[in-house]
């Protein structure tokens, strides 16, 4: 039994250095917090910046991949079609 409490003791004991060694201070933890924000701020403007990036290349006639069809006309192209079929 004696046994038994001096390893619970020397686990506690353990357990409580680990704890301090844990522990930060108020400045320590307002610091990361700090960077955290800045982080996330950072991220959120990269974020914005690929989705304007990716936008610009949606509406832009000549970089838009996404349907295989010619969506600019030659000067001739338009001409002709703009005769329609009865001309």
């Amino acid at each position: 039994m004696t046994s038994e409490i001096n390893k619970l003791k020397d686990e506690v004991s353990k357990l409580k250095a680990l704890l301090e060694s844990q522990k930060t201070s108020l400045e320590d933890k307002v610091s990361m917090i700090e960077i955290k924000y800045h982080l996330t701020a950072v991220v959120q403007s990269r974020v914005k910046t690929f989705i304007e990036d990716e936008i610009l290349l949606d509406v832009a006639p000549a970089l838009n991949t996404s349907s295989y069809v010619n969506v600019r006309l030659e000067a001739q192209e338009q001409e002709l079609a703009l005769k329609g079929p009865g001309s």
